[in-house]
């Protein structure tokens, strides 16, 4: 009897003192049965959209570069959009352009509604749907003046005659994806998105948004690779060669000094031969796999100003109120392409120790590159969406 005591109160204090992390973030399932929602998130670099299943977030359907061609002939109308701008046809006749990255210095983002309908009219025929049959959930990357959002709503409901649309920050979304409505936001992709919410709302004092990330690791790259002269001429076929090199082989060092000692000991150990084509080009990285991404935690590496990334997030944890903060240092919750790579979740934690007294946690979810969509996927399930959306009969009354 006591020993079935003991094992019971055994179990209950072991359950009390593990927490499993793993369970906590959305898990993609495999689509079966669809709805009449179709999820669009739309990044700097990347457009993911699905139509959104019944039994849960999955992965996007459709997933390309935001990349846009347009005629050098003077015609500005685009002409075709992701891969298919990549194409050696299309190069060679277009200028290639992201039409969706924001300027350097620019908090709030305008848009460029002929790349926006250019793209969706690109996932509906891909998708081979009718847009008059579907409602639109549309994650979008920055902060939107509300007349900016006026026209979007304007475009999409007069141009495609959907049935409803709702329009979200991507931050928001990314949060979702962790099955938490309180947290900081730490979305590193081509630029850097630092945003706390608390129960659902942004802390806008506390929010950073740079245009630093991504672009300035692959341009350190590729003056690495021009240096061993590997010719890249930086266009846009070049960043995705760049970006493999990036994800394939860097780290973020937990320490520097250290680790630069080591390499001059035995260059051998961090040496990594990385193939660049099917034809046999390879290039070989050195100290470069990890002093490239120190830039993100020290700027001035990088000839910037502006504080690292574990000085941004430890602002958005004192911006928050007293009794909120210990909260928020255990729930940071990482997404974008950048946050992939190897040892950045220990670093961000290693140099917050030093700042707050409280422990920080930073959640990395195996999903983070696709964070945003997943989360917009949750978020059509819930309640909220239903009563937030915009019907096109109301918009149009």
């Amino acid at each position: 009897m006591c020993g079935n005591l003991f094992l019971n109160l055994f179990r209950f204090l072991s359950g009390q003192a593990v927490q499993n992390f793993s369970q906590s973030f959305v898990i993609p399932k495999v689509p079966k049965l669809f709805t009449n929602v179709l999820v669009v998130d739309i990044g700097g670099a990347s457009v993911r959209a699905g139509i959104a299943s019944t039994i849960g977030p999955t992965l996007p359907q459709i997933f390309f570069p935001t990349i846009m061609a347009v005629e050098r002939s003077g015609d500005k109308s685009p002409k075709c959009f992701g891969f298919d701008a990549l194409s050696p046809e299309i190069r060679s006749s277009c200028h290639l352009s992201l039409p969706f990255m924001p300027a350097e210095k620019i908090d709030k983002m305008s848009i460029n509604f002929d790349a926006l309908c250019g793209i969706l009219m690109k996932i509906f025929s891909n998708l081979n749907i009718d847009p008059k049959d579907f409602e639109i959930q549309l994650s979008c990357p920055r902060i939107l003046a509300e007349h900016v959002k006026h026209q979007i709503y304007k475009l999409i409901f007069e141009e495609f005659k959907i049935k409803s649309l709702n329009l979200q920050h991507q931050a928001i979304f990314s949060l979702n994806s962790y099955n938490s409505r309180t947290g900081i936001i730490v979305d590193l992709g081509e630029r850097m998105d630092i945003v706390p919410i608390i129960d659902g709302y942004k802390v806008s004092s506390g929010v950073s948004n740079l245009s630093v990330g991504g672009s300035q690791m692959r341009q350190k790259l590729q003056h690495v690779l021009q240096g061993r002269n590997y010719s890249l001429n930086n266009s846009k076929m070049d960043d995705f060669a760049l970006r493999h090199l990036l994800e394939s082989s860097n780290f973020i060092s937990r320490q520097l000094d250290l680790d630069l000692l080591k390499f001059k000991e035995c260059p051998e150990k961090f040496n990594l031969r990385v193939q660049l084509s099917d034809e046999g080009k390879s290039v070989t990285l050195g100290s470069e796999r990890f002093e490239i991404g120190e830039g993100l935690f020290k700027p001035e590496l990088w000839g910037l100003d502006h504080p690292g990334i574990h000085m941004l997030v430890h602002k958005a944890i004192c911006e928050c109120g007293v009794d909120d903060r210990k909260e928020m240092a255990s729930n940071i919750f990482l997404s974008g392409g950048i946050s992939l790579i190897e040892g950045f979740k220990e670093r961000l934690e290693a140099e917050l120790e030093k700042l707050i007294p409280s422990k920080p946690k930073a959640h990395a979810s195996p999903y983070r590159y696709h964070a945003a969509f997943l989360g917009a996927c949750q978020h059509v399930r819930s309640d909220e969406y239903q009563s937030i959306k915009v019907k096109r009969k109301y918009w149009t009354s």
